[in-house]
């Protein structure tokens, strides 16, 4: 239960890492968002989400293991 939990708070944390790097670029760089940088910041948050999840499994597997 904790872990599907846990994934679900990291697809619910997504879309707003990926939305804060878009206003990030255009109103602190103020530099416009194109379709290029659009793809970078989706796979940013993509691989941002990944790697939350295999972080938790590591942890919650070596809690089991060491703990």
């Amino acid at each position: 239960m904790l872990i599907w939990t846990i994934c679900l708070g990291a697809l619910v944390l997504l879309p707003w890492f990926i939305l804060l790097g878009m206003l990030a670029m255009k109103y602190v760089f103020n530099k416009p968002v194109n379709k290029q940088w659009k793809i970078f910041f989706i796979s940013l948050g993509i691989a941002y989400g990944i790697l939350f999840i295999i972080a938790i499994f590591i942890f919650i597997f070596g809690q089991k293991l060491f703990g």
